[in-house]
C-alpha cells in the first residue's frame, strides 16, 4: 500500500478504493482484505499508467472508472477486464485526468489539466470512444480550463467544477457555466487561489475551499440564482 495517496472512495458494495501514485488499491472489509493493481504490459489486466488520481462507479455498480495520467480506464468488475481510453490532444502534452464523474457506463465527465471533457464510449464497440471538450462561456478564461474536481450538485444535470481560477457551475442540460472567483474589489468573493476541494457534506450541503484557505458554502439554484458564502 502506497503512502502517497490521492483519493479514497467507497463503492456501492462497501469496498474501499485508494488512488495512489503507485497504482490502485482496494480493501474488501468482509472477505479478501487488501488488493493492489498497478501498471501492466497486458492492457486488459492492469492500468495504463502508474499514477491514479481519482475514480467513480457507474450507477449500476458494474463498472469502475479510473482517472490517471493516460486518461480514463473502465474496469468491468464481472469480467475483471480493463479498457483504457487514452487522451490524445495537440493542445497540451499533459493528458492527465484528475477526477471523473460517471453519468452511465458509456458516458463520463473528466476533469483534465487542459479543460473539462466528456467521454463518450461506443455502445456497440467499447473500444471506440471520443473525448469532447466542453467549452467555457467566459470571455477571459482566467484559468478555468485547468480542472481539478467534478461534483454533482443537488439540481439534476448541474455540477460544481473546481478549477485553477475558482469555481464554475456547469449546467449540462443547458450547456452553460456560471463563474465564481476572487475579485479584489468585492469583499464577498471567494478567496485567492485554485479550488481543488469541492465536496458534499453528510447533511447534503455543498462546500468549497480555495488554496488560500477558508470554507465557502454553495447554495441556491438556477431559478433563484447561485450563492457562495462563508458559513
Amino acid at each position: 500500500l502506497s503512502d502517497k495517496n490521492n483519493k479514497i472512495y467507497q463503492d456501492k458494495k462497501g469496498n474501499i478504493w485508494i488512488a495512489s501514485q503507485r497504482g490502485l488499491n482496494s480493501f474488501d472489509p468482509y472477505n479478501i482484505g487488501f488488493r493492489g493493481v498497478g501498471y501492466s504490459g497486458n492492457p486488459k489486466k492492469g492500468l495504463a499508467s502508474q499514477n491514479v488520481w481519482g475514480f467513480h462507479e457507474d450507477p449500476t455498480g458494474a463498472f469502475l472508472f479510473i482517472a490517471g495520467d493516460h486518461g480514463l480506464t473502465r474496469f468491468d468488475r464481472e469480467l475483471h477486464q480493463y479498457i483504457h481510453y487514452n487522451r490524445v490532444t495537440t493542445k497540451s502534452e499533459d493528458f492527465t485526468i484528475l477526477d471523473v464523474f460517471v453519468i452511465d457506463m458509456n458516458n463520463a465527465l473528466a476533469a483534465c489539466f487542459d479543460g473539462l471533457y466528456k467521454l463518450e464510449i461506443n455502445e456497440e464497440n467499447p473500444e471506440k470512444y471520443t473525448y469532447t471538450e466542453i467549452k467555457h462561456t467566459i470571455d477571459d478564461q482566467r484559468g478555468f480550463n485547468k480542472t481539478y474536481k467534478v461534483v454533482p450538485y443537488k439540481e439534476e444535470g448541474v455540477f460544481l467544477i473546481g478549477t485553477k481560477a475558482g469555481l464554475a457551475i456547469y449546467d449540462k442540460i443547458k450547456n452553460t457555466f456560471e463563474y465564481f472567483y476572487h475579485d479584489p474589489s468585492d469583499e464577498k468573493s471567494i478567496g485567492v487561489g485554485p479550488v481543488r476541494l469541492v465536496y458534499k457534506s453528510n447533511e447534503n450541503r455543498y462546500f468549497l475551499s480555495p488554496s488560500s484557505g477558508g470554507v465557502y458554502e454553495v447554495s441556491g439554484d438556477a431559478e433563484q440564482g447561485y450563492k457562495i458564502s462563508q458559513p
